[in-house]
């Protein structure tokens, strides 16, 4: 209860007896601002004579237990207790002149509360106390009972990918509850335990009654694994939000990984309608238009979900106040604060630094609590001050022994945060004589004990003096001591020293041994892609690429490694930048004389061109890796390479042979064990039957038999998949209600896995199918809700499919120009992903409606989009779409006074419907049919196909079960 003030004169007292004066009257100041707020009085009469007591250094030290205050009058003077330095006046810096930056933060956590979230990206130079006025911000929202949660980037890329978000769930997991955790999916938890594994230790979970086992996050395609994740890291701070709101604190995002970056752009976005507050510093000098947090800041101003914070220097009224307040000594420090204000412009750190010099040199000291000292000779010329904050730290470094230099120099090389044992075992001596050093460091404002940030013993009080020492270190021993460092981890850790590998790997390499920095590196690389920070395992295999070569580790492993780069560049869609890898990997495969390696290095490619839709280059690659595969005899690798040909045929439109590689590769998958790619060719199977030829039967078996191949390996994306496809087999029968019902089965496992990318799919064909029954409001629903996760997600295809039945239920609501406006919208994302089949989907349906409107230049626009979409369907293959646009080119001519060229055309549409047993679209086409022979002057046969139509659509009605949908 941050109102009962004898707790605060307990804190007061105890700071005291600690010997921490300045935190004891801080303790005062926050009291009097937290009653001030909250009751609009002043403290009591109790609480202010302590102040004043500790104030005046005459407060006598009593026994912890006892909170009563002793009279002032009756307590003896007394100096200050025993161990304290100089250096301890400064200790507690006060925050002055941040006032409105202050007010500026409240606001925004007022409309955080309010569920109005935002990120504030609070920046300055470095030392400016960016990380001063965010602590002091949290520090009173801790005092109110707020959760604060904190994290911190690092200058050296040797931690863990998203290090400050697992520093952040860290800091949750003490508070965890068995609600929280009960209102959590185990897929969330599942993805949480990624960054922070001790959740699964959490007495919440181990001790919830009726709470699963948490699985192992279930294989996912790969280019949605880190989409899961952000889902799964937003679910969980949401959930823990609606248990009260929170304060994210994210330091030094300048040094962010472009990774963690992403997810702060994610959060950003995901958390704005929950009460959350994130909090990032950033230097500004480090932060320019190439730095990948300037093109995340510029898009998030865009959507109103950020604030700027520019922390200017501090005035020299500020910097008077603050001097008076670290001195109590009032005006008589003036002559001090204008000096320093001319030198350091205002920067506090340069302040502090200056002032503690000053204190180690004599010419100021500390008596009784406060300063003494010459304050007007301060002021004089003849005392020179340090130019720069490097040269004040170097002078107070040189200042040193010998001992204590060399310390901080080899924990400088270890970085901002450090271990005693990794310390101790570089020194080679004594523990004992280790921490005299360490305490030395501590004593001198050096160094400060464990943050708990990373874990780590130590830190550096800022990390501009780890910086300073670092770079003052001659190249040489730099190097040295680094090489050294990885030595001592190694043997330190041990089998834990795994999880360290991006660190070691950075040891080694800047220790100059390339064959130790080059296994970890590539270690390193693995750890990111399973953590699915993709920008970073990229450059670790970058680096370890460039390391095999230094140690001529031969033409094998550097494949290996491209290959590997490579399909970490898959998974962003850099498809030019991963062809170039392979097309290396393939030529040192091939020197090599790796058969096997050169098979591997062309599937990877057919995976590369199969997904940016060059179907002749996927043919070929995986057509190279089958003759291969069968020379070494390896038929894993060769019905891979059949599934990926198939694929390339079955998207242009060669079905029959698509299907023959489909079956080939289940059978050689069925004999290699390789249950999961099995699953996935007779998926394969299922969709050529399905979607060109007609043959539901088939497709429904080899359907069953990949969800029962998915469910033995364990691969639940599959299974919602395959799901997936049943439901378009409903739909392409004629059954729309049952393939509404399936998809709305496997939008729901899709939501319970965190399938994100699927849940886009399973809502869009929730809309077709529920446009198609009638139903608008719900298809409406599913349009809106596609078109939004895709847009979050960057998923350009399903954006597209989104804004069209949009479109499409605004045509069936009679809004035509509405419906041309959407229409034309999903063109754009379609033509992003270069989704052919879809623009000429699109495109024959934006012909229906300029038909519909009428006018002459609508008319002429109708017949251009039609042989827009008949043309691209003749390209990719697809005798569906060739058939949509064939009548709608019929119509459009019969709408310009064509009827001889529509009836043509018209029955060219039949004639390929019939070859092909169309049946999706059937009654549209034969309604257009009849349409186009009445006008031609054949009214019996019009008749006819107007007959043939009503009886398709009544067939479609009985499987319908809802009476009115029916």
């Amino acid at each position: 209860d941050p109102l009962r003030e004898d707790a605060h004169r307990l804190a007061m007292r105890a700071y005291s007896r600690l010997g921490q004066r300045n935190a004891a009257l801080s303790q005062y100041r926050r009291c009097r601002e937290i009653i001030r707020e909250e009751l609009g009085t002043e403290p009591m009469i109790e609480t202010t004579e302590l102040y004043r007591a500790i104030l005046a250094g005459s407060l006598e030290v009593e026994r912890a237990s006892e909170v009563r205050p002793a009279p002032v009058e009756s307590l003896p003077e007394t100096p200050p207790g025993p161990g304290r330095t100089p250096l301890d006046a400064t200790a507690a810096t006060p925050l002055v002149g941040r006032e409105e930056e202050l007010a500026f933060l409240h606001r925004c956590w007022q409309a955080a509360q309010a569920g109005r979230g935002c990120l504030v990206l609070v920046g300055g130079q470095a030392g400016i106390g960016t990380s001063s006025l965010i602590r002091a911000f949290a520090d009173h929202l801790r005092w109110q009972g707020i959760r604060v949660l904190w994290g911190r980037c690092y200058e050296f890329e040797r931690l863990l990918p998203y290090q400050p978000f697992a520093e952040v769930l860290q800091a949750a997991l003490p508070t965890l509850t068995s609600t929280v955790v009960r209102n959590l999916p185990a897929w969330v938890l599942g993805e949480v335990a990624r960054l922070a594994p001790e959740i699964l230790e959490q007495p919440a979970l181990v001790e919830g009654e009726g709470q699963p086992d948490l699985p192992v996050p279930p294989a996912i395609r790969s280019d949605q694994e880190r989409g899961r994740l952000f889902n799964g890291v937003a679910r969980f701070l949401a959930q823990l939000a609606a248990h009260g709101a929170l304060l994210i604190v994210l330091e030094d995002l300048h040094w962010a990984t472009e990774t963690s970056l992403q997810l702060v752009h994610f959060l950003a976005r995901h958390l704005a309608d929950h009460p959350v507050l994130l909090i990032g510093s950033y230097r500004a000098g480090e932060v320019e238009t190439q730095h990948p947090l300037w093109g995340i800041r510029q898009q998030l101003r865009r959507q109103g979900l950020v604030e700027l914070l520019h922390l200017p220097p501090l005035s020299p009224t500020a910097v008077e106040e603050m001097v008076a307040e670290m001195s109590e000594m009032g005006e008589a420090t003036l002559p001090l604060a204008r000096r320093l204000h001319r030198k350091t412009g205002g920067n506090p750190f340069f302040i502090i630094e200056i002032v503690k010099e000053l204190f180690e040199t004599g010419v100021l000291r500390l008596e009784r609590g406060v300063w003494q000292g010459d304050f007007a000779r301060v002021n004089e010329e003849d005392l020179p001050l340090p130019d720069s904050v490097s040269e004040v730290i170097g002078r107070r470094v040189r200042r040193l022994d010998d001992a204590s230099r060399t310390a901080l120099q080899q924990a400088a090389v270890l970085g901002r945060e450090f271990d005693f044992d990794v310390l101790n075992a570089l020194r080679g001596e004594a523990e004992e004589a280790t921490l005299e050093v360490v305490d030395g460091l501590l004593r001198h404002g050096l160094i400060v004990e464990g943050t708990g940030q990373m874990g780590r013993d130590y830190a550096f009080s800022h990390h501009l003096i780890q910086e300073v020492i670092y770079a003052g270190i001659p190249r040489r021993r730099r190097q040295h001591i680094h090489a050294q460092a990885a030595e001592v981890m190694q043997t330190l850790y041990g089998a834990e020293a795994a999880a360290l590998a991006g660190e070691l790997a950075f040891h080694f390499r800047q220790g100059r041994r390339p064959a130790e920095a080059l296994a970890w590196t590539e270690s390193a690389a693995d750890q990111a892609r399973q953590r699915y920070a993709i920008e970073e395992a990229v450059a670790y295999y970058g680096q370890a690429q460039r390391l095999a070569r230094e140690v001529r580790a031969g033409p094998k492993r550097e494949s290996d490694l491209l290959r590997k780069r490579a399909e970490a560049l898959l998974l962003n869609g850099a498809f030019n930048a991963a062809r170039a890898d392979l097309e290396e990997a393939l030529a040192l495969a091939s020197e090599a004389g790796d058969r096997q390696l050169q098979a591997e290095v062309l599937l990877v490619s057919a995976d590369v061109h199969a997904q940016a839709n060059a179907f002749n280059a996927t043919i070929r690659a995986a057509r190279e890796a089958l003759a291969l595969a069968e020379a070494c005899q390896d038929e894993r690798l060769a019905g891979i390479a059949l599934r990926f040909e198939g694929e390339g045929l079955y998207f242009q439109g060669q079905s029959q042979q698509a299907r023959v590689c489909a079956e080939r590769a289940c059978a050689l998958l069925a004999r290699a064990g390789a249950v999961e790619e099995e699953g996935w060719a007779h998926f394969l199977l299922a969709t050529t039957y399905l979607d060109l030829l007609g043959e539901f039967d088939a497709a429904r078996t080899h359907l069953a038999l990949a969800h029962e191949l998915f469910g033995r390996s364990g691969c639940v994306h599959g299974r919602i998949l395959a799901d997936h496809l049943v439901g378009n087999v409903y739909a392409r029968s004629g059954d729309l209600q049952s393939a509404v019902e399936q998809h709305a089965r496997a939008l729901a496992d899709a939501r319970r896995i965190g399938y994100g990318v699927q849940e886009a799919v399973e809502l869009a064909h929730l809309a077709i199918n529920q446009s198609l029954l009638g139903d608008l409001e719900a298809a409406e629903q599913s349009a809106r809700a596609c078109r939004e996760i895709s847009r979050r997600l960057g998923m350009a295809l399903w954006e597209a499919y989104g804004a069209y039945w949009l479109g499409h239920i605004a045509y069936e609501r009679g809004n035509l120009k509405a419906a041309r406006t959407l229409m034309e919208e999903a063109l754009s994302p379609a033509d992003r992903v270069n989704y052919r089949v879809g623009i000429a989907f699109i495109k024959s349906h934006l012909s229906r409606l300029h038909r519909l409107l009428g006018t002459p230049s609508d008319l002429a626009q109708a017949l251009a989009h039609a042989e827009d979409a008949y043309q691209i369907a003749c390209q990719v293959g697809s005798p569906v779409e060739q058939i949509r646009a064939l009548s709608n080119r019929a119509m459009a001519h019969l709408a310009l006074g064509d009827p001889a060229e529509a009836l043509s055309l018209s029955e060219q549409a039949v004639a390929l419907a019939r070859e092909t047993s169309a049946q999706d679209f059937s009654p549209e086409m034969l309604f257009y049919h009849a349409q186009v022979l009445h006008a031609n002057g054949c009214a019996e046969e019009a008749q006819r196909y107007l007959d043939e139509a009503h009886a398709d659509l009544v067939a479609k009605a009985e499987k319908i079960r809802d009476p009115d949908l029916k």
